[in-house]
């Protein structure tokens, strides 16, 4: 009994550590660089103090939407604009900014470096992924991230003219295949037979 005890307080401590990293590999897609670090997770669901130059409105709707309050004198969480950030690649593609963004999350602050507003985007929508999930009070696990995409065209098409759907379905599929990053919808609409 005395073994069976021993075993089984050993497979739950071995396991503890692969709960904290299961939420960073379900990352879709999959980031290029992390590092979880160990510490305290980022408590959401309190007051936060948002710093974003670039006014982004799916970084706000984020914390809101995870019981936050955005006011003066919360958990810091700060965007800064960087013209590159080290170690990141990038390749030019006409109409497609550059998407790479940094994220640092503490258990007191989260700090979010991007080349572009599109960046803060994607930080956005990783911060939504790693929400996901808890019972209870959500929380984001400490970190460090360097994020840009493998191809900077991910997208879909949706043939309305041979399989309609209505326009609430429609909008549903594009804000879900939003989360996941893809940026690209092509609209097939009509048939001419």
């Amino acid at each position: 009994m005395k073994k069976f005890f021993a075993s089984t307080l050993v497979a739950i401590a071995l396991s503890l550590p692969q709960a904290v990293q299961a939420k960073v590999t379900h990352l879709l897609p999959k980031p290029q660089k992390v590092e979880v670090t160990g510490g305290n997770a980022f408590a959401l669901g309190r007051t936060v103090t948002v710093t974003d130059p670039t006014g982004c409105t799916l970084l706000q709707k984020f914390f809101t939407d995870n019981g936050c309050t955005i006011a003066e004198g919360g958990a810091p969480v700060t965007v800064t604009l960087v013209q590159s950030i080290e170690g990141a690649y990038d390749y030019e593609l006409y109409g497609y900014e550059n998407e790479t963004y940094a994220l640092e999350i503490t258990a007191d602050a989260i700090n979010i470096k991007a080349v572009t507003k599109t960046g803060v985007i994607r930080a956005a929508q990783t911060l939504a992924q790693l929400a996901e999930g808890y019972e209870g009070t959500p929380a984001l696990e400490a970190l460090t991230m360097t994020d840009w995409p493998a191809f900077k065209l991910r997208g879909y098409m949706h043939d309305v003219g041979r399989s309609f759907i209505t326009a609430d379905e429609l909008i549903k599929q594009i804000e879900l295949f939003s989360r996941f990053k893809i940026n690209t919808f092509h609209w097939h609409l009509t048939e001419n037979q």
